[in-house]
């Protein structure tokens, strides 16, 4: 299988002591994949219809941005949508030191936005005080990835991101997703665990959550996918512990979720093997559910990629396989 994405992987290392060091996501670059701002002119368009509009044809752009008073983000809208129906809304966070359009660049979400009929929110975290300036989100404190005490309030941050989405777009309520890779799947975690009530389902690539369950705060279930490498040098697959410092294993998050919806977590589907990075051959990752007994609608799944490790080389066919799983569950 031909490489769609051509990964430049500089992981720093994790020191085995008390004192966690930072090295929680790498920079990649992509050689095939870009971002189309060719409609950034556009851009809060006095066009852009709002969400009491739904059931009037409107004229919408194909980006506009969010929080412009704050921390701008792009929100992709699809070709000729004209707000008669309301769309799901999927707000990607990207990992440690690297930005919104370099994920971009790897997970490749805005190229489906068209076809499958999604709002797309393309957030960053904010810059570090270090020298090497890395963007980061304040997810899950004592493990990533706010390494210099920032006091950045990124829950907030991006709970008005949804709300202004909602206020002026026709947003679907009952479909709102959250997808991130690393310190992204790390937020998305804190985000289920802060809003339960208004997120729909969340996908973490290589993150996790809280070592402790009681910090998660979730008023409600929320269907969960974890994706994850067992060779993850970065975010062991088997979760960290050192003092405070940590969080789970990867089959642990899963299966915490799978208890607040009610699921017997004695028992477990296993589906058919898919291939998920091109990285490792054949069909590698295994698809794991809990279905017995679990809350209608909210299922928690572990996508365990034998072989991966923290960076996978996603197939093409990844977008579509994500927004297969999200797009399904409503609340």
């Amino acid at each position: 299988m031909s490489k769609r994405l051509s990964l430049s992987i500089a992981l720093a290392f994790l020191a085995c002591d008390s004192t966690p060091q930072r090295s929680l996501n790498t920079p990649f670059q992509s050689q095939d994949a870009s971002i189309d701002l060719s409609d950034a002119s556009s851009m809060n368009s006095p066009d852009a219809g709002s969400s009491s509009d739904v059931g009037m044809a409107q004229t919408f752009p194909k980006q506009v941005s969010l929080s412009e008073n704050e921390r701008p983000a792009v929100m992709h809208i699809p070709d000729g949508y004209d707000g008669l129906d309301q769309l799901p809304l999927v707000i990607q966070l990207h990992g440690y030191s690297v930005d919104a359009d370099i994920q971009e660049s790897y997970f490749r979400l805005s190229s489906r936005v068209d076809d499958r009929r999604f709002f797309l929110i393309r957030p960053n975290g904010t810059v570090e005080n270090s020298q090497e300036q890395n963007r980061f989100w304040n997810a899950i404190p004592n493990a990533c990835c706010n390494f210099y005490g920032s006091r950045i309030d990124d829950v907030a941050y991006l709970n008005s991101l949804i709300a202004e989405a909602k206020a002026n777009y026709p947003v679907d309520a009952s479909r709102v997703y959250f997808i991130g890779h690393s310190n992204g799947g790390f937020m998305s975690y804190r985000m289920a665990c802060e809003n339960a009530a208004e997120i729909t389902a969340i996908v973490s690539l290589a993150g996790s959550t809280f070592k402790n369950e009681s910090d998660c705060k979730a008023t409600e279930a929320v269907s969960v996918l974890q994706i994850h490498g067992d060779q993850d040098g970065t975010i062991p697959y088997n979760g960290r512990s050192m003092g405070a410092y940590g969080y789970p294993s990867a089959p642990i998050a899963v299966e915490r979720w799978a208890e607040r919806a009610g699921c017997d977590v004695t028992q477990t589907t296993e589906e058919s093997a898919i291939d998920f990075d091109y990285n490792v051959s054949g069909d590698e990752t295994r698809v794991i559910e809990y279905t017995y007994r679990c809350q209608a609608d909210i299922s928690s799944t572990l996508w365990h990629i034998q072989g991966g490790g923290h960076i996978p080389g996603l197939t093409a066919q990844f977008p579509d396989q994500v927004l297969d799983w999200m797009l399904k569950h409503k609340k």
